[in-house]
């Protein structure tokens, strides 16, 4: 008879699992993310169009770092200034990607909007099933943070080269009413209509094999490689392989703050930062760093076979929330003087 009553608990455990809930976690990852940093990322640096550094092979494609000497306007007399190029890959961002509205883990912060007006905004995330019920889908938050600790290198280089940012929040997806809703977004997003077909879906293959290895392929913006399509920007992917839906979110992230005007592109000209509506995805690199370090970087959209296994541990105070770091090309004029 006992045995009888262990089978039965067991078999309506089967049937009916408990719905594992995130934790925010209470200590902060700020220091196991600058631990987490791959040096090798960084490189390979190009002064006067010479590489200094091998490094990483990833998205590494010669632009305008090749040329030698540069000429860029300046404000003042003689108004034009005369240096050697410097190209290199700093990391720029982190972008936190949580089951957990308003969690914070970086710092270690869970912020409870206690009844307040931001409750209606307050949307989770994991998975859950789709309206057709026949695919299993995930949503989820994310928060876009300045993360450049790099400036005494840029100092030591040269001022001009350097960048003022510091750590701070610039995007917060819960106070975002499009993020939370597919058909608000692409009623604002209207170019999503025209990559919503099976057409421009296919070419998405093309994306995702040159991601494997190491590519991403830029005229093709609205693919994200292996983990999906970048339409429509909200939180909300279609893929049941959780971290190839969270990077498909951190390129959803880029994106948007790109469309926004929050960040530029430093690769595109050497004179100055430039703002790209439409961003150019051969310009990044990103690297799960947190709750368990890859590594290594890789081409946005890579598959995760690559670099997702034992990323995302059963710990109950880490679990569905992780966090990215973004490497950003940056190529400058350096003066010579």
């Amino acid at each position: 008879m006992k045995k009888t009553a262990i089978i039965v608990v067991l078999i309506i455990l089967f049937i009916h699992p408990f719905k594992a809930n995130a934790k925010c976690p209470d200590d902060s990852a700020l220091m196991d993310l600058i631990s987490a940093i791959c040096w090798e990322c960084i490189f390979p640096m190009y002064i006067a169009g010479v590489a200094i550094d091998a490094g990483s092979h990833v998205n590494d494609i010669t632009e305008s770092e090749a040329i030698t000497v540069c000429v860029c306007p300046t404000e003042e007399p003689p108004y034009e200034r005369v240096g050697i190029t410097i190209s290199y890959w700093p990391v720029s961002y982190y972008v936190e990607v949580v089951k957990d509205p308003y969690c914070f883990p970086s710092f270690g912060l869970d912020i409870n909007s206690g009844g307040s007006m931001l409750d209606s905004l307050k949307k989770g995330g994991g998975a859950e099933m789709g309206h057709e019920g026949n695919e299993t889908s995930t949503f989820v938050q994310a928060h876009f943070w300045y993360f450049y600790i790099l400036g005494l290198l840029d100092e030591a280089l040269d001022t001009m080269c350097m960048e003022t940012t510091s750590t701070d929040l610039v995007g917060l997806s819960e106070i975002d009413p499009l993020w939370q809703d597919d058909e608000l977004a692409v009623i604002i997003q209207l170019e999503a209509y025209l990559f919503a077909n099976y057409g421009a879906q296919l070419t998405c293959i093309a994306d995702a094999i040159s991601a494997n290895v190491g590519y991403s392929i830029s005229p093709l913006f609205w693919c994200v490689g292996s983990s999906g399509s970048l339409y429509p920007l909200t939180g909300h992917a279609n893929n049941d392989d959780l971290l190839q839906a969270y990077e498909l979110i951190v390129g959803r992230a880029i994106f948007r703050m790109h469309r926004q005007a929050v960040i530029c592109d430093a690769a595109c000209w050497y004179c100055q930062c430039m703002y790209t509506p439409i961003w150019i995805k051969h310009h990044y690199r990103d690297q799960i760093a947190w709750p368990v370090n890859a590594g290594f970087c890789t081409a946005l959209g890579a598959t995760d076979i690559m670099w997702g296994p034992g990323k995302n541990p059963p710990d109950v105070s880490r679990m569905d929330n992780l966090i990215f770091l973004l490497y950003r090309k940056r190529t400058c004029c350096m003066v010579t003087e």
